[in-house]
């Protein structure tokens, strides 16, 4: 009797897995869109010193997408801003959006694949309502 309720229980558990993992235990796969951001991006313009984004790395991991991104200040001084990972699907209408707080104001980069080239367009918008919005627009080039 005791191994009978075992078995039970374990198969109880068992369906509940493979209930909760979207019904026939498959992950559903990515969107193909989203395929086409990953990759190791370097900005194209390397001589400008005030570049917002210096490189960029997207991975696709199951259905997210792991963004790293670095700024640069001055020539060669780069500093990582963080990582961000949004669902697959936020890349299906080609744009892939993400928002982030320093601790001056909010910065919005919509990253969207261009070509050959990953377009990051950032708007800044400060706390202080006196200061002032900003858009800088970086292209980036594929290393691998």
């Amino acid at each position: 009797m005791r191994k009978l309720l075992s078995i039970f229980i374990l198969v109880f558990l068992v369906s509940l897995l493979i209930g909760c993992s979207g019904g026939n235990g498959v992950l559903p796969p990515p969107s193909q869109q989203a395929e086409k951001f990953v990759g190791m991006w370097v900005n194209e313009d390397q001589q400008n010193i005030y570049i917002i984004v210096a490189r960029c790395n997207i991975e696709l991991i199951g259905k997210k997408l792991y963004i790293d991104i670095w700024t640069r200040v001055g020539i060669s001084s780069e500093n990582y801003i963080g990582q961000f990972v949004v669902d697959s699907n936020e890349a299906n209408d080609g744009d892939i959006e993400i928002t982030f707080a320093s601790g001056f104001g909010d910065y919005v980069q919509i990253i969207t694949r261009i070509n050959d080239r990953l377009k990051i367009h950032t708007t800044y918008y400060p706390f202080n309502p006196t200061g002032s919005v900003w858009t800088e627009i970086d292209y980036l080039i594929k290393t691998s």
